[in-house]
């Protein structure tokens, strides 16, 4: 479901290694935490940051010259931006609150949105020769992303902040678009 709620059981992509790991050690907290019950724990689950700070294939992607995306794809991108994360981690760490928050800003973008934004061109290539150019280029060290990076930015996951931002009454400064446009002054 798109949103994805905190309830929503994990299932994270076997073939994307990031996802993967984050969804283990989840499992490892929570297994930690019902072994011990005086131990208290709070999970947050962050979309994409972005921002001037942040090393990651999203933002990496939009410091090239040349946009290049998935044909035909249209798939909604959530970010937080960088401020917007530390202070949700700070009301996080500062709380007694325990349990599992989805931390992200209310709305999404497109790529191509993004490049009009970033008043940069960008290329649709069909799904199967971009992963083959992404890992020839990841290969040889002149792309950030690869071909498992791509199959989570066809199919990204979009998550539901509200329990958290009624939880420790937060709002972002900064809205999906609003986020890249920050990054995009910084860059």
């Amino acid at each position: 479901p798109v949103p994805m709620s905190e309830s929503q059981p994990l299932r994270p992509n076997r073939f994307f290694y990031y996802s993967w790991h984050k969804a283990t050690q989840e499992k490892l907290t929570q297994q930690f935490v019902n072994s011990h019950p005086a131990v208290k724990a709070i999970i947050l689950r962050p979309c994409i940051l972005i921002g001037p700070h942040i090393n990651n294939p999203t933002g990496d992607s939009l410091k090239q010259k040349l946009l290049v995306y998935i044909r035909g794809n249209q798939a909604p991108i959530q970010v937080i931006y960088e401020d917007d994360a530390v202070e949700a981690f700070r009301l996080a760490a500062t709380s007694n609150a325990e349990g599992i928050y989805n931390i992200a800003a209310d709305s999404t973008v497109t790529y191509p949105e993004l490049a009009r934004m970033m008043n940069k061109k960008l290329i649709l290539l069909p799904f199967w020769l971009l992963s083959r150019l992404a890992t020839i280029g990841k290969w040889l060290r002149v792309s950030p992303v690869s071909a498992t990076t791509l199959k989570f930015i066809r199919n990204p996951i979009v998550v539901d902040p509200s329990k958290f931002n009624q939880q420790f009454n937060f709002t972002p400064k900064y809205n999906s678009k609003q986020a890249f446009v920050q990054f995009v002054k910084k860059i």
